[in-house]
């Protein structure tokens, strides 16, 4: 996906949105701008900020690995290895993530 030049927001309805396995790609991702809406996953998700091991239980995190940024979302209730994530998302590129650019529920 490649927003425009303004604020974009990438909406998701279910962690099956984007998994692993069939992950979302979001080219242009401005870290200044834009935002990842969760609220469709329903539930609780608290802000994991960067990661550098497992997600916790109902969170959102992300890392950065070589010249791009992903994004995990655990929406069970026990901690997971990010390779096992419920959701994962794809940002071309390393911006600079906050909890605000999350909308979650």
């Amino acid at each position: 996906m490649t927003g425009g030049s303004g604020a974009n927001a990438y909406l998701y309805g279910a962690a099956s949105d984007s998994t692993a396995a069939a992950m979302d790609i979001i080219a242009n991702f401005n870290a200044g701008k834009d935002l990842i809406d969760l609220t469709g996953l329903g539930g609780t998700l608290a802000s994991a900020g960067a990661l550098s091991g497992d997600l916790a239980a109902h969170s959102v995190g992300w890392k950065t690995s070589g010249v791009n940024t992903f994004v995990y979302v655990n929406t069970s209730g026990s901690s997971e290895a990010l390779a096992a994530t419920d959701m994962q998302i794809k940002l071309l590129g390393t911006p600079v993530l906050t909890s605000a650019n999350f909308n979650s529920p």
